[in-house]
């Protein structure tokens, strides 16, 4: 047994040298770390062959070399069984990553269909969705970033059973079209409850417009009640609405989007996720920025003023406040269009 342990480290130590030598002299890859990397990957293949080879050893002594001919035939057969299974996983698998591409896809024309509804508000869901998910990627929140892409995407799904006067009314709502308004969450997890998405997504469609401090709708829930996904998702969609055009307001800046996100900390959004989706803003490039869809911004609206202003003694929520304070004062009018 000692021997045949000996017999098999030796192999192995000296085996891996050569490769890591020799990838080393070809590639140019560190010795050290490249045999390292091949002890931990290897050392229980080598296990087995040790394991194996006695066992073969054994017999042959005990037996003869038909007995050990008969070891090494198992031996290709259990690996000839392996390389099935193996096989057959990898199908399964690129199986279930085509699935996912056409669940993805098919999520993606459905938020296209449901912002088709309204003109002027054509790309919100996507938005929504990738700032949710940037959200999620900033903060451990414990959620998929993916699922919280197509919460985002789906959020919005109940207008599709709006009717078109009240959805597109460029005016006021009346209080009976703004009931209406608020069925389209209930509505929305009607529609998808069937579908086969998961509970994460139905959550967000129903959740999405309640308010941390109570007062929202359709339940009413508040606090922790409010599912985590919820709360991510209402923050983005907030931010969405108030800096796109509607045909009855203007979007207000940035900045004015902010303080009010920011004003409503505690009352209606979870306070730990407006300061994330500040941050998130912040550190975007306004590169990233226009991909997303937030293109049609005036300069210096997102990143800029907040590296410029002097008191770097408060917080990032503060400078843009106070920011969007010193635009109401002078009377400065954005004049920004999202593409609508």
């Amino acid at each position: 047994v000692l021997s045949a342990i000996l017999c098999t480290l030796f192999y192995f130590v000296i085996n891996s040298a050569l490769v890591s030598l020799f990838l080393k002299l070809t590639r140019g890859l560190r010795f050290w770390s490249t045999l390292f990397s091949m002890w931990r990957g290897t050392a229980d293949s080598y296990l087995a062959l040790l394991i194996l080879g006695s066992i073969t050893a054994l017999l042959y002594e005990a037996y003869g070399t038909l007995s050990a001919l008969l070891v090494i035939v198992l031996y290709f057969f259990i690996r000839f069984m392996l390389q099935r299974r193996i096989k057959d996983a990898k199908t399964i698998r690129n199986y279930a990553d085509e699935l996912r591409k056409r669940y993805s896809a098919s999520v993606a024309s459905l938020a296209r269909a449901i912002d088709a509804r309204d003109p002027y508000t054509f790309g919100h869901s996507q938005r929504v969705a990738e700032m949710g998910k940037r959200i999620t990627q900033h903060l451990p929140l414990g959620l998929d970033p993916e699922d919280v892409y197509f919460a985002g995407l789906l959020h919005d799904v109940g207008k599709i059973a709006l009717p078109d006067a009240v959805l597109l009314k460029p005016g006021k709502l009346s209080s009976e079209e703004f009931a209406q308004i608020m069925l389209h969450p209930v509505l929305g997890e009607e529609i998808l409850r069937d579908s086969g998405v998961s509970d994460l997504i139905l959550h967000a469609v129903r959740s999405h417009h309640e308010w941390i401090g109570g007062g929202g709708y359709p339940d009413n829930l508040r606090g922790e009640a409010i599912p985590l996904v919820a709360r991510v998702i209402s923050v983005a969609d907030a931010f969405d609405a108030m800096v796109s055009n509607r045909p009855y307001r203007k979007g207000c800046s940035v900045p004015q989007a902010i303080e009010r996100l920011v004003d409503g900390k505690g009352t209606q959004f979870d306070a730990r996720l407006v300061d994330a989706f500040i941050q998130v803003l912040h550190d975007t490039p306004r590169e990233e920025l226009e991909h997303i869809g937030y293109g049609d911004q005036p300069p210096n609206h997102f990143v800029e003023p907040v590296t410029q202003l002097s008191d770097s003694s408060l917080t990032l929520p503060e400078r843009l406040m106070n920011m969007a304070r010193r635009e109401t004062a002078t009377g400065s009018n954005p004049n920004h269009s999202i593409p609508s």
